[in-house]
């Protein structure tokens, strides 16, 4: 959910730290829905090395984004752009071998690069996601591990951002808790939807729409940049123009400027 709806947020002019904390409030209701409806799936002794790890550096994370807000919002803009752009490119071209178990330096580079990008900008999944497909579990206990790491990282995100940007992140993770009154439907919605459509055109359509939004996300403010410096060279021409606007002196003589009809009064 965060990949889509926090790029989207942030070009709606919410602030990045409101947008994912909104996030997080509605996934926690939405994900806490999920895992209730499917229990027995996964045991939570088996999401704690990676819980472990993200409990590190998802603070890491928040304190990256409290120091990038001070920057123009084209360059966050466009810092959300390259990190979502990333993690579809290795989603697409990382496939691993699906295998029983993983070894620790796997757990640790999926847990870090999750903890950081959750704390930064919101996107947790796509390190843990790659870090699921590679063991040989079945579909619904892939599911069910992924909510469950991702329910995880609310109380973590949330501490972290309560430190980085005060009360008024709790406010965000407020609102987005009241809102599962239109969370809580869509997550029905969309189990229904992901029975019904095939798990290749799902996953193309989501791929499609993900890489245009990271496309815009880079693109956009280097071609919002573009427009204004052609506006404001427009201006100074319509300027430069006004400038050279004939004139009438007082006797009625055209002249191309203020200058030339004084030069011809001093000649006569």
């Amino acid at each position: 959910m965060g990949m889509f709806a926090i790029p989207i947020m942030y070009f709606a002019g919410v602030e990045l730290s409101d947008g994912v904390c909104l996030a997080v409030g509605i996934q926690t209701v939405q994900l806490s829905y999920s895992i209730w409806t499917h229990p027995g799936e996964v045991t939570w002794r088996e999401t704690l090395p990676l819980l472990y790890i993200r409990l590190f550096f998802i603070p890491i994370g928040a304190v990256m984004l409290f120091f990038l807000q001070n920057y123009e919002p084209g360059l966050i803009k466009q810092v959300i752009g390259y990190v979502l752009l990333a993690a579809l490119l290795v989603q697409f071209t990382f496939r691993p071998k699906p295998r029983e178990s993983l070894g620790g330096g796997w757990t640790f580079l999926a847990g870090s690069t999750s903890g950081i990008m959750g704390g930064l900008v919101g996107m947790a999944g796509p390190p843990i996601v790659l870090w699921v497909h590679a063991h040989d579990w079945g579909a619904k206990k892939s599911r069910v591990f992924l909510w469950v790491n991702f329910l995880q990282n609310a109380p973590i995100i949330m501490a972290a951002y309560l430190l980085s940007f005060g009360v008024g992140a709790m406010w965000s993770f407020g609102l987005g808790v009241a809102m599962f009154a239109v969370g809580l439907p869509a997550t029905k919605v969309g189990h229904w939807l992901g029975g019904k459509l095939s798990k290749r055109k799902l996953k193309f359509w989501a791929f499609g729409l993900l890489i245009v939004i990271a496309l815009t996300s880079i693109g956009g403010p280097w071609a919002a940049e573009q427009m204004g410096m052609d506006i404001d060279m427009s201006d100074n021409d319509e300027v430069q123009v006004e400038d050279q606007v004939p004139t009438k002196d007082g006797e009625g003589n055209v002249g191309a400027s203020g200058d030339e009809v004084e030069g011809v009064n001093e000649g006569r």
